[in-house]
């Protein structure tokens, strides 16, 4: 057998390597880039979702504030009508 011989034994792998390196290399990139794109979009829906619960917590704050602020105006408006009736006057100046 020619030296040659062996050398067209490995074309087939070589040409196998050079396919492997042009095309899968490639693909297994876009592959990678596709899954970070999908972890970064994960991450955002994770933020979105800190940031809602986060939204909701201050609402629920503000709801608590609220109902504090219209129980502390009730007890006013009861304070100032007894001062009233007991000063005699019905809010009637003289």
């Amino acid at each position: 057998m020619k030296p040659w011989g062996c050398l067209w034994l490995l074309l087939p792998l070589a040409i196998w390597l050079v396919a492997r390196e042009w095309l899968l290399k490639p693909a297994e990139a876009e592959l990678r880039l596709s899954q970070l794109d999908l972890l970064a979009a994960e991450r955002a829906e994770l933020q979105g979702s800190i940031e809602l619960q986060r939204a909701r917590r201050d609402v629920e704050s503000l709801q608590r504030r609220r109902n504090v602020l219209i129980a502390d105006a009730r007890r006013l408006k009861m304070v100032e009508r007894a001062a009233r009736e007991k000063l005699g006057t019905d809010g009637v100046s003289v």
